[in-house]
């Protein structure tokens, strides 16, 4: 499926997702099905964030390095977006931002905002 805005859209096992530039760097997205395409509430909410990606890379960076702040082996000088993630519709303005870690190759660390906000860092292998 082809979206005017954000390219290339793939279908798996009831997720949406593709790639888009930003700031020079691809960033993944991930949006939930609604059963006839992408739910389009869901795409306005990813679409929004995009608009805003350098606050929004700017809020997630502050609560890394927040939550971070005691290790200076993992500031946020060290991570990159790797996606963004609007998978439960029924959550107002609930979302994901997945990231890598330079040198953590097997770790897997998100940001988990709710109403808008970061509210949960954690890393899965």
């Amino acid at each position: 499926m082809q979206h005017p805005i954000l390219g290339e859209l793939t279908f798996d096992e009831g997720i949406w997702s593709g790639k888009i530039d930003q700031a020079g760097a691809a960033v993944g997205f991930a949006v939930s099905d609604n059963m006839s395409g992408p739910d389009a509430q869901q795409l306005q909410r990813l679409l929004r964030r995009l608009e805003t990606f350098d606050e929004l890379k700017g809020m997630t960076f502050d609560f890394i390095d927040h939550h971070l702040r005691d290790d200076p082996d993992h500031s946020s000088i060290r991570f990159t977006i790797r996606s963004l993630d609007f998978l439960w519709p029924k959550q107002a303005d609930y979302f994901m931002v997945w990231l890598d870690l330079e040198g953590d190759e097997y770790g897997a660390w998100k940001v988990e905002f709710v109403d808008g906000q970061p509210k949960y860092l954690s890393r899965d292998d």
